[in-house]
């Protein structure tokens, strides 16, 4: 040791000048040499001296540093839960971290916050296996032990859809594990076999099929994030009736308020239905009381679309039915209709069935017609136009009993010629 104590001593002086540039270089080259030295001095020790070890034991450049007893002292801060609004201390190796906001807003571990995440300190830790790296197994594992809030549902799926993993199966699988509720109050939900999302704002009070995404989760996503990453597809009008109209689920035709919302939807995209499923629609639909009206739920030739023509004493359907818009709305016709909460079109109703006229009030009691509706052109007018809709729903006697009618005789020509 003797040989280079000196020089050991020489470069621990604090007046050791690197910046002279004449000595400079030599003041490195003799750093360098001296460090070489020792290290290959020590290095022999440690060979021929099996008690080497336990001398230098106390001494913090012995091997083992740093300590293993050491970490288990290093206290990090964490959520426990997303919720958490304070923050708590653990050993790092109960920790987790994570390199993604969104999974900070939904997986139930002790993680570290996220901008806390990114310094040196923690990316140390993790180089050394002293703290938990969150992985695709690990948030796979926790999904399927959690319930989620819908807030941190969409969170989830915010991540999933950010990954963009080929992976395909893993997407599917963690989609078909994952249960969330709107509340803490809120049954759960289990979403199967996932294939669509609610474009239709399907009412929270209607039962949805476990392969549809709910409107309140897809309003929060974009339609590249639902179509492209996702691969999900709208939900169309064929499909939702296929659901609506099993056996099984009928019964919510025969509820005001599950009924008034299917009507809802069903009327606003009927546009979608071609012949065929518009015909099975209305065969399903007429044998059921699925008309809220003023005296209860009836069935559709049992009802009659509000007009102020008709007896009070008449079932008159109650659902939000848009009126007087003639020709000339055309316009502002469709933000009428779209402003009113769950309208149904006067259209949709009539080709369900539902009436328009009472025609045996007129043919059993001809007072009815007054004289001031007789005179008048347009009342006159409009009556005309209501016996024409109703003549698929009226009977041989009821239009036998409107022909002799003394003050609609001669009027109806139309009507007659029609059949």
């Amino acid at each position: 040791m003797h040989v280079y104590s000196h020089l050991i001593t020489t470069i621990e002086r604090e007046n050791l000048d690197l910046q002279d540039p004449y000595i400079s270089k030599w003041n490195r080259e003799l750093l360098l040499s001296v460090g070489q030295i020792a290290r290959f001095i020590y290095n022999q020790l440690i060979v021929v001296n099996k008690q080497f070890d336990s001398t230098i034991a106390s001494y913090s450049f012995q091997p083992s540093v740093p300590n293993s007893e050491i970490d288990k002292d290093l206290l990090v801060p964490v959520k426990r839960v997303p919720t958490d609004t304070n923050l708590s201390l653990i050993p790092s190796r109960q920790a987790y971290i994570a390199n993604s906001k969104h999974i900070h807003s939904f997986l139930s571990l002790s993680l570290v916050p996220y901008e806390l995440s990114k310094n040196g300190l923690f990316q140390t830790l993790k180089d050394r296996n002293l703290i938990i790296e969150v992985n695709n197994l690990l948030i796979e594992l926790t999904i399927l032990t959690t319930i989620l809030l819908s807030n941190q549902f969409v969170e989830f799926l915010h991540w999933l859809s950010s990954q963009n993993n080929d992976d395909k199966q893993y997407m599917k699988r963690l989609l078909s594990i994952v249960r969330f509720r709107e509340t803490n109050n809120s049954s759960i939900i289990a979403l199967k076999k996932l294939i669509n999302y609610d474009n239709f704002n399907i009412s929270t009070i209607l039962p949805l099929p476990s392969h549809v995404l709910p409107a309140s989760v897809a309003t929060y996503l974009s339609r590249d994030e639902l179509q492209k990453q996702l691969q999900l597809t709208p939900l169309t009008l064929k499909d939702f009736l296929h659901y609506y109209l099993l056996k099984k689920q009928l019964y919510l035709f025969t509820k005001e308020n599950t009924s008034t919302g299917l009507l809802h939807i069903i009327s606003k995209h009927s546009g979608q239905l071609n012949k065929t499923e518009w015909n099975k629609l209305k065969t399903t639909l007429s044998t059921i009381p699925c008309i809220p009206t003023n005296q209860g739920m009836k069935i559709p030739n049992e009802s009659y679309i509000p007009s102020s023509i008709l007896s009070s004493d008449l079932p008159i359907i109650t659902l939000n039915v848009p009126q007087n818009l003639t020709d000339d709305d055309d316009d502002d016709r469709q933000s009428i209709i779209e402003n009113m909460e769950n309208s149904v079109s006067a259209e949709f109703l009539k080709r369900l069935g539902c009436r328009t006229l009472n025609v045996q009030s007129f043919v059993h009691a001809p007072s009815l017609l007054t004289n001031s509706i007789i005179s008048n052109s347009h009342a006159m007018k409009t009556l005309i136009q209501h016996l024409m809709e109703e003549r698929d729903n009226m009977s041989e006697g009821d239009l036998h009993g409107l022909k002799q009618n003394e003050r609609l005789r001669g009027k109806f020509k139309q009507l007659s010629i029609s059949y």
